[in-house]
């Protein structure tokens, strides 16, 4: 009897018995243009690629070199950490899974994608901008998630409206707001030209159709009274007046939002060059400021 010690089994003493067993066992993975064998799928992908220049999942040769490198990395989804290619995203997706490639170093948390493990490792970072909404308290690693805070956290002293209000009015216009869809009120204060709606608890009964409450602005449908109007409150809805600026002095994509913070989140994603980058964040340094909210906070009350 043969015997094969990967798989500790013997094996047939029949002619061609142990070559039928490794072709046809999962242990054994062999390169049928040089007969290595390989433990594992993925180390005879990368020989393959490696050392003869052939792609296994389209079955071409393109010769060792730059050539089968740019097919497999720009013809297909591909791993850069194992260096492997896969036939479709949702199976670099479930590799990604299953390696745990984004992993957090210093929790050891691990993530779906590079995009939730780097949101994730902001939290990890030293809190040291406060919040400069009056008799808050919060404090955040960066000023982009202190802007997201006061968006999404209503303020006993600033709401929502208000905040965007004071963005539209400060130093911070000329770089993030849309020109065209702001308009100057009395006392020579900027509002949107499609105001935000100020949304009463009652208002959620107009939107019971007898089984669900629903949005008068899209097809959402909810369960609860309080869910409605959490929906009703956010930014979902807003006219989209920050923008990605593309003009002569400032380099940007065009891309619109409802709210600053999602404005910020797009340009820390790396749209804006380092430039355009430190100039917003130097601006809005000065402008989150708190003396400076309550000063407008009183001028635009009064201007009422």
């Amino acid at each position: 009897m043969a015997y094969c010690s990967r798989c500790d089994r013997t094996v047939s003493d029949a002619p061609g018995a142990l070559a039928q067993h490794k072709r046809y066992s999962p242990r054994h993975h062999i390169c049928f243009k040089c007969g290595f064998d390989f433990t594992d799928e993925k180390s005879l992908t990368r020989h393959y690629i490696s050392m003869h220049g052939y792609c296994p999942l389209c079955e071409e040769d393109f010769g060792r070199g730059s050539r089968i490198n740019d097919h497999v990395q720009d013809d297909h989804p591909w791993c850069p950490s194992c260096s492997l290619p896969f036939r479709t995203t949702g199976e670099l997706h479930e590799h990604n899974l299953e390696e745990r490639h984004f992993t957090c170093g210093e929790c050891g948390d691990w993530f779906k994608n590079q995009h939730n493990l780097d949101q994730h490792k902001r939290t990890h970072l030293p809190r040291i901008y406060a919040c400069p909404v009056p008799g808050c308290a919060v404090r955040r690693a960066t000023y982009t998630d202190v802007v997201l805070h006061i968006v999404a956290k209503p303020h006993e002293s600033m709401t929502r409206i208000e905040f965007d209000e004071y963005i539209i009015n400060s130093a911070l216009r000329p770089l993030v707001v849309a020109g065209g869809r702001i308009v100057r009120r009395k006392r020579g204060l900027y509002q949107r030209k499609d105001p935000i709606d100020t949304v009463e608890d009652w208002e959620a009964d107009n939107h019971w159709n007898g089984g669900c409450y629903e949005c008068p602005h899209c097809d959402l449908t909810f369960p609860a009274r309080q869910s409605i109007l959490a929906h009703l409150r956010s930014p979902a809805h807003d006219d989209r007046i920050y923008k990605c600026k593309d003009s002569g002095e400032w380099d940007g994509c065009g891309d619109v939002y409802p709210t600053l913070g999602a404005l910020l989140q797009h340009v820390r994603s790396g749209c804006r060059s380092t430039e355009d980058r430190k100039a917003i964040h130097e601006r809005l340094i000065s402008v989150l400021d708190e003396s400076k909210i309550e000063r407008f906070l009183e001028r635009s009350r009064i201007s009422f």
